[in-house]
């Protein structure tokens, strides 16, 4: 397709992939080599930082989420593939001439004036069209919001900003970016989480269940996907893709930011803890008109009235023995691990991988089994997650048969192994099979030297031994570097991903960085120790 041909074809439609971007701005090309810096430079870097930064909505291909970060896939699992993720991603085209505008994109790139002029010109075209783009809006019941005595995150966000992150919007929807509004979203999610942290003025109470108190077009369509996608919608997801459960104590929260100098106004917080609807109303749309001054400005309005709040902690916990805590609120994470805290730092996959050793610490992890546990999150696996057992009449007694065994025998991979006998080839996607069926075979072979069934546990041994030689075939036996392509990419990549995760935490908090880098044992096996 020669420059003017997929600038007609651009024309008639309202997403854009990344591939088709790469055309329009790099002619025909390879678009992996593009995303990579390979050729074209600086485009990949370029795109790279705008997705991670939420011009582009939330990065999903359908129902799957991924991770744009080039340093590391360059080292990658597969880094012969195509980036199909990337380059198939789509978004609404007013985001990328947004961020074609606002980067001066058409001069860090090297365009001829001829292939400039095209450009320009189809910009100019969409344009026109923009007053007929609804962008993404949010329906608030005031009322209801006025009246609920807590709320999360983003509930606060699209009251003070009347939207939240760009990157917790869908891709196809139009939402525009703004780099002033989303740094203070930062500042504002950072003092609450660390006062919650310091659990002198707020505190954060877990809701499961609850129903979202700020809707979006589509709220209740996205709430079905729930279960076996993860959560797609505009409020912050947890560490495993689900909706967040933390909330906070209305009038705690505006007592926060007031204490921390932010332009509350003057009775908010006493007419919020009251019910007043009228008064309160009225009082946010004043916050309202404030935080988009100091977003513009960098200062409050002038002449600003607010309340005085007592600094006495409110919170009454000193007698409580501190929890540690590794969780993940929105784009970021709060951590606090023996006393020692850090918040506000941005989410990777780096931090999943760690949330996930610290959630099972002490527990030996191999790293296709950690890469499977992570990143498979939240879709369902191709088997049962569940190391639960079956009981069949044989010989008239009833003998446990583990259900991973059955699920493998009738799911198609006995061309691959068998229980009774393993072919010396085993597909790697396989391997996380083989590894939870060990820990499951041990764990009945142990039931059955208790009740001393003697046939079972001679089966059970031999079955247990015919695993460990599949096992040792792709050298899971011995704990040292493998010279396996497929075990060696992933442990590469699981170790450079904690690695930079952990910098990450150690510039927020040296002392926490220097715990995990001594707690936390990468190679083949992964492992979270103390």
């Amino acid at each position: 397709m020669n420059k003017s041909n997929s600038i007609d074809h651009l024309k008639n439609k309202e997403t854009w992939s990344i591939e088709e971007v790469l055309e329009l701005l790099c002619g025909p090309s390879n678009p992996s080599t593009v995303i990579r810096g390979e050729t074209h430079k600086p485009m990949g870097k370029l795109l790279e930082t705008a997705a991670n930064q939420g011009r582009f909505g939330m990065l999903v291909t359908g129902s799957d989420k991924f991770y744009w970060d080039m340093e590391l896939l360059q080292g990658g699992r597969y880094p012969d593939e195509p980036l199909d993720e990337i380059t198939e991603f789509n978004a609404h085209y007013l985001k990328f001439l947004d961020w074609i505008k606002d980067e001066d994109i058409l001069d860090k790139i090297q365009l001829d004036d001829k292939k400039r002029e095209e450009i320009l010109k189809l910009i100019e075209t969409f344009n026109e069209k923009r007053p007929e783009v609804k962008p993404a809006a949010h329906v608030i019941d005031y009322q209801k919001l006025i009246e609920e005595d807590f709320w999360a995150l983003t509930d606060l966000r699209i009251v003070l900003f009347g939207e939240t992150y760009s990157s917790r919007y869908a891709p196809d929807l139009y939402h525009k970016y703004n780099s002033n509004l989303e740094t203070l979203m930062q500042r504002i999610d950072r003092v609450v989480q660390d006062a919650a942290l310091a659990k002198r003025y707020l505190e954060v109470h877990k809701i499961q269940n609850r129903s979202p108190l700020i809707d979006s077009a589509r709220e209740d369509k996205i709430e079905q996907y729930i279960e076996e996608f993860g959560y797609l919608g505009v409020y912050d997801a947890d560490e495993d893709w689900r909706r967040s459960q933390r909330y906070y104590h209305t009038p705690d929260l505006f007592n926060v930011l007031t204490l921390k100098g932010f332009p509350i106004p003057q009775g908010l917080t006493t007419s919020l803890d009251q019910n007043q609807i009228e008064p309160a109303l009225e009082l946010l749309k004043e916050l309202r008109k404030n935080i988009l001054h100091l977003a513009v400005h960098g200062e409050n309005p002038p002449n600003t009235q607010v309340d005085k709040v007592d600094q006495e902690p409110r919170i009454g916990l000193k007698d409580e023995i501190e929890q540690d805590l590794f969780e993940k609120e929105g784009d970021f994470w709060i951590v606090s691990i023996r006393g020692e805290k850090a918040s506000g730092l941005k989410h990777s996959k780096g931090m999943s991988f760690i949330s996930y050793l610290f959630t099972n610490k002490g527990k030996e992890f191999h790293v296709i089994e950690l890469d499977h546990a992570v990143c498979k999150i939240p879709h369902q696996s191709q088997f049962s997650n569940k190391c639960s057992e079956i009981h069949k009449k044989k010989e008239g007694k009833y003998i446990s048969t583990n259900v991973y065994a059955e699920e493998m025998k009738n799911s198609g991979d006995q061309d691959n192994f068998e229980m009774s006998k393993i072919e010396n080839h085993i597909d790697p996607k396989a391997i996380p099979k083989l590894l939870q069926m060990e820990e499951a075979l041990k764990e009945e072979l142990e039931g059955a030297m208790k009740t001393g069934d003697t046939e079972n546990e001679e089966r059970l041994q031999g079955e247990i031994e015919a695993l460990k030689k599949a096992l040792n075939l792709v050298s899971f036996g011995g704990k040292g570097k493998t010279d396996k392509p497929q075990i060696e990419n992933v442990r590469t990549g699981i170790f450079n991903h904690i690695k930079r995760a952990i910098n990450n935490i150690k510039d927020k908090n040296p002392t926490l960085g220097e715990y995990l880098s001594e707690h936390i044992k990468t190679g083949e096996y992964c492992t979270f120790t103390g």
